[in-house]
């Protein structure tokens, strides 16, 4: 059994209160945890300590009375469960000497910045401790010196980023096995037009982010700084950019992450929090992708691909797709996708291959689909997480 660390405080599992509050839309990355764990007849056992809050910017919030963190912790715990119906399916902790639990599981995004000598000290009794790194761009440094001050800390994510430069840059420390956990793709995301209807080009989907207006700034310092870039997804940006030159070939449904954050300090703060994804999240995505033969979503810089990848591919369009983010994956190029170099010029030669060749392009796509049937939904990515934890215990 494993007990999931503060997992209120973001979207990867289920909805987080202040999502629910703000009328966000939560990704659910690895809601699949939740759900596999509760249709086997498991309560979820989380551990709530009051060292982060949903609503409260953790300048602040670590401020406070740990008596005061506590009561919050607690107060948005309860509404966690309440808004995702877990009520009877979690069981909460709030104290470490509670739990039999022998796995720890975190995700860094939040759960690696700001621990204490304490809190390290209570998370090392945990014998097994996993960190996912999804969302390890921002803070890195400082997450990378948290993570480096625990015993035998294992790292996982979607892929295996061992050989990324950013993260051997931030975390050359690590000697352990990557574990990769990806994310699932929901059952919704089907292959339901046949591929020789569909229109041949390509369909360019995703959010990027301006970073020299993201809020408070030093927390992309350390990005910004390695790869001297406004934005975690380059092909998307480099996309958007060039639609004008795009058109016939790519059907580009790429936009800005927020709209400007320029203005005063109260005003960015407030814009940070309202994200400009209305429009995109209003695409009926299933349909688009069964509209089109190939699909270019493109990864995360630091090493990870994209759900919607995979969420295309379940669709049945060829991924056109960077080899070097799908490691430890199982993916091969030229059967599964086809590859580029991260060039636009090297996108649209892949496209060109594939419009000469529709035999290759059809083989391609339904191996795809297969691949993300056998692998990624939610049923076998979470025998595939039983088979790592088995392994660590």
């Amino acid at each position: 059994m494993i007990v999931f660390y503060n997992p209120h405080v973001d979207d990867f599992l289920a909805i987080p209160p202040h999502f629910s509050l703000l009328k966000r839309r939560a990704l659910l990355k690895y809601s699949y945890l939740l759900k596999g764990m509760v249709g086997s007849g498991q309560k979820v056992q989380v551990l709530v300590d009051g060292a982060i809050s949903a609503f409260i910017p953790d300048c602040c919030f670590s401020l406070l009375p740990k008596c005061v963190r506590r009561f919050i912790a607690m107060c948005e715990v309860f509404l966690w469960i309440n808004i995702n119906h877990l009520q009877g399916r979690v069981k909460v902790f709030y104290n470490v000497n509670d739990t039999d639990s022998k796995i720890l599981f975190a995700f860094s995004y939040k759960a690696a910045i700001g621990l204490s000598g304490r809190q390290l000290k209570y998370l090392n009794e945990f014998p097994v401790k996993i960190f996912h790194l999804s969302h390890y761009y921002i803070s890195t440094g400082e997450k990378s010196e948290n993570l480096q001050r625990l015993d035998d800390v294992l790292l996982a994510g979607d892929s295996d980023i061992s050989n990324n430069s950013y993260f051997q840059r931030y975390f050359s420390w690590y000697k352990n096995q990557f574990l990769v956990l990806p994310f699932a793709v929901a059952p919704r995301f089907r292959y339901n037009e046949p591929f020789q209807n569909r229109e041949s080009i390509c369909i360019a989907t995703g959010t990027f982010h301006n970073l020299y207006e993201e809020v408070p700034a030093e927390k992309y310092l350390d990005f910004i700084k390695h790869f001297h870039s406004s934005t975690y997804h380059p092909v998307r940006k480099l996309i958007y950019d060039n639609s004008e030159n795009l058109k016939g070939l790519i059907n580009i449904k790429i936009s800005p992450y927020r709209g400007s954050l320029k203005g005063g300090t109260i005003e960015r703060l407030l814009k940070h929090f309202l994200v400009s994804q209305k429009a995109y999240f209003s695409i009926n995505i299933v349909d688009l992708y069964n509209n089109y033969q190939y699909a270019v979503v493109g990864e995360e810089v630091v090493g990870f691909p994209a759900l919607g990848a995979f969420e295309s591919m379940g669709c049945g369009c060829v991924l056109i797709a960077q080899p070097e983010f799908y490691g430890g994956l199982k993916l091969v190029a030229g059967e599964h996708f086809i590859a580029h170099s991260g060039s636009l010029n090297s996108i649209l030669e892949a496209i060109e291959i594939l419009n000469k060749d529709p035999v290759k392009a059809l083989m391609v796509s339904k191996a795809g689909a297969e691949y993300v049937d056998s692998n990624l939904r939610p049923r076998e990515a979470y025998m595939k997480f039983l088979s790592v934890i088995k392994d660590l215990r």
